[in-house]
């Protein structure tokens, strides 16, 4: 079962990876390597392993908070790289 500390990290994660670093010319993404080689394939394999897990985890879980908790970051990783996929601004390297 998740704790408080292992959501501690996760967040703590995100922020990091969502920091931006400084340059001379301004300020840009610190992203790792991985996520700027990052592809429509592995979003949707990810996607597929996350929702499988969240489901897997949620049918042995009788708390609705519990899975509501679970299913939220889920969703959020779906529609945020959904919107980014369909977006028309400038292209990536899919």
């Amino acid at each position: 079962m998740p704790t408080f500390h292992s959501l501690g990290l996760v967040v703590h994660l995100a922020a990091s990876l969502l920091t931006r670093a400084s340059t001379p010319g301004g300020f840009q993404h610190a992203f790792p390597d991985y996520i700027e080689a990052w592809s429509r394939r592995n979003f949707y394999r990810v996607g597929a392993g996350i929702t499988a897990a969240a489901l897997g985890f949620a049918s042995g879980v009788d708390s609705a908070f519990a899975t509501a908790c679970l299913a939220a970051p889920v969703a959020l990783y779906w529609a945020v790289g959904l919107r980014d996929i369909h977006q028309t601004r400038h292209t990536g390297a899919c």
